[in-house]
């Protein structure tokens, strides 16, 4: 979890954009000119080659977009974007620097994340750009089991798998509302993405990606702070509250009254220690 870090002093405008159902923002700055494209155009005014945004974090590039942004870096770099919502003050919009741990490879290109109209947006640093730097990748985390049942927990499911995070570490739980997430540009690692979330920034993680695994967004985010990190975690269905959960043969599963099979328990503290 990244705290807001205060409202921007005075007037400063950004271009807000979006690409592959993530907003974006640039300084005005930082921008040289905005132009409209054709979807099978592969250069600008036949000498500035557009480059789509996302193939800079070594992403796929997505549908071809139809707006050329010309930054204003050297040398000269021209991204493609999906659309436009125009230039707007943000100088008293909420804004949040990421969080350290993401690492520097990954926080490096984005200067940090703002609200604007109840909307998320990564606020990219245009020098951050110029060179490819390769894939953008979360940190990965090691795996750790829970060693001991919790006294109390919260069971829910995530992808095919039955999960479980003790009752002193789940904080609220809520519906995922698209316009509060920010989809990070990244190939691998257990990040999936930024929310905004009651004055703060919460990465948001898979559990299975957690445990080496897979997993995507889902319904509902449970909001943990293990070892004093604020992490969102993706959830599916939410089961309750359970008690009296016992040990099973497999570390970090546990099974209580009522259940059918055990839920695994990620040792989140350890993890993000």
């Amino acid at each position: 979890m990244c705290t807001v870090s205060g409202f921007e002093s005075g007037r400063r405008l950004c271009l807000l954009a979006e690409v592959g159902g993530t907003g974006f923002a640039l300084e005005a700055t930082s921008i040289v000119e905005v132009a409209m494209v054709a979807e099978e155009a592969t250069v600008l005014r036949g000498q500035l080659p557009l480059v789509p945004l996302l193939e800079r974090f070594g992403a796929p590039a997505g549908p071809p977009g139809t707006v050329a942004v010309v930054l204003d870096v050297s040398p000269t770099l021209t991204v493609r974007m999906e659309r436009v919502a125009g230039v707007v003050d943000v100088g008293r919009a909420p804004f949040f620097l990421l969080p350290p741990w993401l690492g520097e490879g990954l926080i490096g290109r984005f200067r940090g994340a703002l609200v604007h109209d109840g909307r998320l947006y990564l606020e990219l640093a245009a020098e951050a750009l110029v060179e490819d730097a390769g894939p953008a990748r979360a940190p990965s985390l090691p795996t750790h089991w829970l060693a001991e049942a919790p006294d109390r927990a919260l069971i829910f499911r995530a992808g095919n798998s039955l999960y479980g995070v003790p009752l002193a570490l789940a904080g609220q739980v809520v519906p995922l509302q698209p316009p509060s997430l920010a989809r990070l540009p990244v190939q691998e690692g257990p990040v999936m993405g930024l929310y905004s979330h009651a004055s703060a920034l919460w990465p948001v993680c898979h559990p299975g990606r957690l445990a080496g695994g897979e997993g995507g967004f889902e319904d509902h985010l449970i909001f943990t702070e293990p070892a004093g990190q604020g992490v969102a975690l993706s959830a599916g269905e939410i089961l309750g509250v359970v008690d009296g959960l016992l040990e099973t043969d497999r570390p970090g599963a546990f099974v209580g009254p009522g259940m059918q099979s055990p839920a695994l328990f990620l040792d989140l503290p350890r993890m993000f220690s």
